[in-house]
């Protein structure tokens, strides 16, 4: 997979992110946001459930210098205080929309899922894959 317009991250700011989030983030991603944080996929269409043609967008920046990331993405999800989402989401991406691509360990604590989160207030979660190179694995450029 090709990735435009990322930067190189360094592993000390990865772990900073996730003693802030209170979990480990997956190795596949690590390895691509190490590479690219802030990228995004030359291959930007997906397809999941009954969706057809879903945009990716760019990855969120882990980079705590940055003035929009993962950290205030997070801070985002829940500031609407009549919205319940689970606790256990950490936001990874956006879509061109502003809506997030998150891990949902709400159900592992190791291996979490990929889920969709509209921020239009709406506590709805949409479950995509099960693992983030599986979302990596469904991307393509148009068909």
């Amino acid at each position: 997979m090709q990735w435009e317009n990322g930067e190189k991250l360094d592993d000390h700011l990865i772990r900073e992110m996730e003693r802030y989030f209170g979990f480990r983030l997956p190795l596949d991603f690590v390895n691509v946001v190490k590479q690219y944080d802030g990228g995004r996929p030359v291959q930007y269409f997906f397809d999941y459930d009954r969706r057809k043609r879903v945009m990716f967008g760019e990855l969120l920046s882990f980079n705590p210098n940055k003035k929009f990331n993962a950290v205030s993405a997070y801070g985002s999800l829940y500031e609407d205080e009549d919205i319940e989402l689970p606790k256990e989401l950490v936001p990874f991406a956006l879509d061109p929309a502003g809506n997030l691509y998150c891990f949902d360990y709400s159900q592992d604590n190791i291996r979490p899922s990929v889920v969709f989160v509209d921020h239009e207030g709406s506590e709805d979660v949409d479950y995509i894959c099960d693992t983030f190179t599986d979302l990596v694995n469904k991307l393509y450029l148009d068909r």
